[in-house]
């Protein structure tokens, strides 16, 4: 029992015989009344994991947020929906929620924007019960080697997902509140539940802490039957991701800087101190590397000289067609994967929703959304094979030999990285696609694009032609008919000409990876983009109604500023 215990839900792909100890778990995780009620009192710390599995059990409460349909169905419709690159089909009704949200015509009443405020707050909720609980289990009796690390890790984890969702927040919102892990109703009735919104800094700081502390107490890797858990790989990937998103392309920005050190550690497997990782003379002006390592579960002091490994061996040896399928997850090229089954005679569904709802049970059809005439451009154009590999047009055959036929409107397309073949289905019942959320080109393109930023274009062009190098393999591999040879490498050029080629990169290597819209965004693009979308696209009912300076972020829900009172503030031009 202890070996299910120590697994989350995550990982029934690989551990079939855990099943009735995940449906008692999943039954436990999507109690909402548990997690979600308005705290009646004042919770006393003592009722609550009095164990090393009851706080295993609550975090795997935590990483059922990533596995949730409106979880997914969040990251798909403003990660692509509203980017340049995917367009709304035929059978979305453009007045429906989810289309105001893909076409820009919301209102802050929108249910789809509520839902990702509310998706992720209830994964923050949840991360900040084990984050606050777990140092008081300090003392249980017999706590320690083994049984300690265990501890660490499951605080770690937890800081990892907290900081993901409010990456999520962050990137959608703006500033949000950030909530105090510990809520208290004081003898006069006062509370601390609503918080106002902090400051852009001072979330990303927040975002940084969590990830930056995370790094120390994670494994490099997990066991076939742990696939799924948060690796040091994964929680430094997405560190070098928020990184990223800090800094400001053609400014002088030390996060530039940071994502260099951060990406050259962690590609080139080089130690770094514990002090650089923490960054602990920026962040850390009012805490002691002794109290660091107490709330982290550590039993001795932090070394603030010593030198860590800050991620395992990734790398890019899975083709990258094959990275979609069953025999590409968990690879060594994934560093966020969120692992999906559907397991038969029981009544509940562990399948892939993204791919359910984005693509036919029995042949690529884009339901909701499809690639664009913009990215149809693109793979004419570049004569790129990862997009002939991604955006598939009739008539023709994916790799299971099913065809591609009866497309929706209005481009007739349909993505590859959103369908499951059908030799996979049955393999296992229902659809278990994997819901992949970070790889190691990430890493690759932000550390390339860094390079530029900081004054190397012939390194950074160096690093971005190892994807290219990849690429060029899918056409050698004749699992594919029609297949161009390319491509060339990306030539050397001056800081604009490598900065645009590394975006294009991006853009072709991450094409429908649900990022398009945060990337174009975070690199000052997005009006343009979009401008050149709608007039591609060319009717009324598939433009996207962009305000430069405005949707840039999403409004805050009107039913949390009123449930704040009017604390929690509304953003500009909503």
């Amino acid at each position: 029992m202890a070996t299910w215990i120590k697994c989350n839900f995550l990982t029934l792909k690989k551990m079939r015989k855990t099943i009735c100890f995940t449906i008692i778990l999943v039954l436990f995780s999507s109690c909402e009344d548990y997690f979600e009620h308005t705290p009646q009192g004042n919770p006393t710390d003592e009722k609550f994991y009095q164990n090393l599995n009851e706080l295993q059990i609550g975090l795997n409460a935590v990483y059922s947020i990533l596995a949730d349909n409106n979880f997914q169905k969040s990251e798909w419709l403003f990660g692509d929906g509203c980017g340049d690159d995917c367009t709304l089909t035929d059978g979305v009704n453009p007045s429906s929620h989810l289309g105001q949200v893909g076409l820009f015509t919301f209102s802050s009443d929108n249910d789809m924007i509520r839902t990702r405020w509310q998706i992720n707050y209830t994964g923050i909720f949840r991360a900040n019960w084990i984050i606050l609980n777990a140092p008081g289990t300090y003392q249980w009796p017999g706590l320690g080697g083994a049984n300690q690390n265990v501890l660490r890790e499951i605080i770690c984890q937890a800081k990892f997902l907290r900081a993901l969702f409010y990456f999520n927040l962050v990137k959608t919102y703006g500033g949000v509140p950030i909530k105090p892990e510990k809520l208290e109703i004081t003898a006069d009735g006062t509370d601390n539940f609503v918080q106002p919104r902090s400051s852009l800094t001072e979330v990303y700081q927040y975002i940084e802490k969590d990830l930056r502390e995370s790094i120390l107490g994670l494994r490099e890797s997990y066991i076939e039957e742990e696939f799924g858990h948060i690796t040091k790989g994964a929680a430094t990937g997405l560190l070098i991701k928020v990184l990223a998103y800090q800094g400001k392309p053609g400014i002088q920005h030390p996060k530039w800087d940071e994502v260099v050190s951060m990406g050259s550690a962690f590609i080139n497997q080089e130690n770094m101190s514990i002090r650089e990782l923490l960054d602990f003379d920026n962040l850390y002006p009012d805490e002691s590397p002794e109290e660091i390592a107490e709330r982290l579960g550590f039993r001795n002091s932090l070394n603030l000289d010593s030198l860590i490994m800050v991620a395992g061996k990734y790398n890019l040896s899975t083709a990258y067609d094959e990275l979609w399928n069953l025999s590409g997850e968990f690879s060594e090229s994934s560093l966020i994967e969120v692992n999906h089954v559907n397991t038969p005679n029981i009544d509940r569904n562990f399948g892939s929703w993204f791919s359910e709802e984005l693509n036919s049970r029995n042949y690529p059809h884009a339901d909701i959304i499809q690639p664009s005439q913009n990215l149809l451009d693109l793979k004419g154009s570049s004569n790129d094979p990862r997009l002939f590999t991604t955006v598939l047009e009739q008539p023709g055959f994916v790799p299971d030999n099913t065809s591609i036929g009866g497309q929706a409107g209005p481009t007739y397309t349909s993505c590859y990285k959103w369908y499951t073949l059908r030799y996979e289905r049955q393999l296992q019942a229902g659809n278990p696609k994997n819901f992949r959320m970070l790889r190691f080109a990430d890493i690759i393109l932000y550390y390339a694009e860094a390079l530029n930023e900081t004054g190397d274009p012939v390194a950074a062009i160096d690093e971005a032609n190892k994807l290219r190098y990849r690429a060029r393999q899918i056409a050698v591999s004749g699992r594919w008919t029609a297949i161009p040879s390319g491509p060339d490498d990306i030539p050397y050029g001056n800081y604009l000409q490598v900065r645009d080629r590394i975006w294009k990169e991006r853009r072709i290597e991450k094409a429908c990876e649900f990022d398009r819209f945060w990337d174009i965004v975070r690199t000052g693009q997005a009006a343009e983009r979009l401008a050149e979308f709608n007039q591609k696209m060319g009717l009324d009912r598939y433009k996207k109604h962009f305000v430069k300076g405005v949707n840039e972020i999403f409004p805050i829900p009107q039913v949390e500023i009123d449930l704040s009172n009017g604390i929690v503030t509304q953003n500009p031009g909503y």
